[in-house]
């Protein structure tokens, strides 16, 4: 089995053509406490070396590092798309009267009062 690359990718030289304009739309930072790993400063500087002129920060459950986050994209130059993973769960009664007014769909079809989701 080939041995696994070494260095990360880096940006294009000037020579080269450029990849067409990207940018990552999912990506969870140090305030992800357990998806991610990646520092807000490290992640700009990254976007800015790969020549991306935009990245999105989407921790899970919260938009603590929201404005460190866009004060660092914004000095470098960087759109800074912010987002977060946030999960919702419902009181059940709530969910019912949903239901009840035929305001819920789900994938199998309406749903009524009392069937399994």
């Amino acid at each position: 089995m080939a041995d696994a690359p070494s260095t990360l990718p880096t940006a294009p030289k000037p020579d080269e053509a450029a990849p067409p304009p990207f940018a990552h739309l999912h990506v969870h930072t140090e305030y992800s406490l357990i998806d991610g790993t990646i520092r807000t400063g490290e992640l700009v500087k990254k976007a800015k070396q790969w020549g991306h002129t935009a990245v999105a920060m989407t921790d899970s459950g919260n938009l603590f590092g929201a404005i460190e986050f866009y004060s660092k994209a914004k000095a470098e130059g960087i759109k800074a798309i912010i987002g977060s993973e946030i999960y919702f769960e419902g009181h059940p009664k709530a969910l019912e009267i949903a239901v009840s007014r035929k305001k819920i769909i789900s994938g199998r079809g309406r749903l009524s009062p009392g069937s399994p989701l």
